[in-house]
């Protein structure tokens, strides 16, 4: 009982206090900005959650044996982008032999959501906070679940950005640089930081 109280509490704490777009800025690349559809990008969300959970249960036990070896922090990042692959290619084929029409859908998404910052960087705090499996795969899961919440208010934002009067100068890349900026301080905020004294 234990674990799945982790596991959830781990999910909601990447989701919304430890976002990865907003607080650590993973994943926010000019793909992101450029979703301008709900729908696209809760495919990308799902292709990346679903990536980063089973990346998650493979990179745990593998960073297990890692511990092991002398020089296992210059081989970390290694060992996990050849776990991400091996995620990646396993998905990738099995989609292409079971479900060749969504193989169509999601064969360009795919590659962008297994090679992305988000997805190594979770990996990477949750191993280096010494996590067990379930909190492994719950900050996995809700940072899969988080980066596809930030895409949605970027997307969203975008869309009322481009309704409003803006001055010509701040029409497109640098207004959705100031709202990112505007929502990352509000995310910041729910961490609870204190003012230095």
């Amino acid at each position: 009982m234990e674990a799945v109280v982790q596991f959830f509490l781990l999910a909601l704490t990447a989701i919304f206090a430890e976002n990865t777009v907003f607080t650590r800025a993973l994943g926010a690349s000019r793909a992101l900005m450029e979703m301008r559809s709900s729908r696209s990008t809760m495919l990308f969300g799902a292709v990346l959650t679903a990536i980063t959970f089973f990346s998650s249960l493979l990179c745990y036990p593998a960073n297990i044996l890692l511990r092991m070896t002398p020089y296992y922090l210059y081989l970390e990042p290694l060992v996990f982008v050849l776990c991400i692959g091996i995620v990646y290619a396993i998905i990738y084929l099995t989609i292409g032999r079971f479900f060749p029409k969504v193989q169509n859908r999601i064969g360009k998404m795919l590659p962008m959501a297994t090679f992305n910052s988000a997805l190594l960087g979770a990996i990477l705090v949750a191993l280096h906070q010494n996590f067990n499996l379930a909190q492994t795969i719950g900050f996995g899961l809700g940072t899969g679940i988080g980066f596809t919440v930030a895409a949605l208010l970027i997307c969203e934002g975008q869309k009322r950005l481009e309704l409003s009067r803006l001055p010509r100068s701040f029409r497109g890349l640098p207004a959705t640089l100031l709202y990112i900026g505007i929502l990352s301080l509000a995310f910041y905020g729910l961490i609870g930081h204190q003012l230095p004294s």
